[in-house]
């Protein structure tokens, strides 16, 4: 079984993959990966966040070198808006569709390839919604 290439921020959920965040208790804030101090008013009282699985393409990138986590070039990474508000970086992996600007996506996970030790190393992306409806 292949091991998460980032720890604590992905958990599987009842519809699927979820990534983890933190929420601040005294303001609200959420953030992404989960934090021990709050961005916005510095408080040290924050709790566990599952953050929304549905979002669009704030912006996105391609990259042509190739990575050793990542087997084929070039690929897609960007930022997503997810439905609660908050922006987190990710890969897209758009292959009916060549990714955009405001596309609906939806998180997913798997393997990337190999982590740093060469291992299989699991990780979360987004895809179209259109994709992962009609599979």
């Amino acid at each position: 079984m292949s091991k998460p290439l980032q720890e604590n921020h992905l958990t599987e959920g009842p519809q699927g993959p979820v990534l983890l965040g933190s929420r601040c208790e005294e303001c609200g804030f959420k953030a992404f990966p989960a934090r021990k101090i709050c961005p916005r008013c510095y408080s040290d009282k924050q709790a566990g966040a599952a953050l929304s699985r549905r979002g669009k393409i704030h912006s996105f990138t391609r990259i042509f070198i190739k990575s050793p986590a990542i087997a084929e070039t070039p690929y897609a990474v960007g930022y997503v808006l997810l439905e609660d508000g908050i922006t987190v970086p990710a890969r897209l992996l758009c292959s009916g569709e060549d990714p955009r600007i405001g596309l609906s996506v939806v998180l997913a996970s798997g393997s990337t390839g190999q982590g740093p030790g060469k291992e299989e190393a699991d990780a979360y992306f987004f895809r179209p919604e259109t994709e992962v409806e009609a599979s």
